[in-house]
C-alpha cells in the first residue's frame, strides 16, 4: 500500500511530515492492539485487580510488539 501527501510546506520539510505521520499510524495501532489483548474492558472490580490487569495486558502488548 502507498500514501500520498500534498501539502504547501517549503522544500525539505516533507520527509519531517512523512515521520510524524508514520509515527501517528504506529501509535494508533497500539492503542488498537491493546484494545484487542484486552485493555478496553476492566474484569475486576476492584482497583488493585483492575491495575494489575492493566499490567498483564501491557506485558503481553510489550511482547507482540517485539520484531520477528
Amino acid at each position: 500500500m502507498s500514501t500520498a501527501i500534498t501539502t504547501n510546506q517549503e522544500k525539505g520539510q516533507l520527509a519531517a511530515r512523512e515521520v510524524r505521520h508514520r509515527l501517528g499510524v504506529r501509535r494508533e495501532d497500539r492503542i488498537r492492539n491493546f484494545r484487542d489483548i484486552g485493555l478496553a474492558e476492566l474484569p475486576l472490580q476492584f482497583y488493585a485487580g483492575s491495575e494489575l490487569w492493566c499490567h498483564v495486558v501491557m506485558g503481553a502488548a510489550e511482547t507482540t510488539s517485539w520484531p520477528k
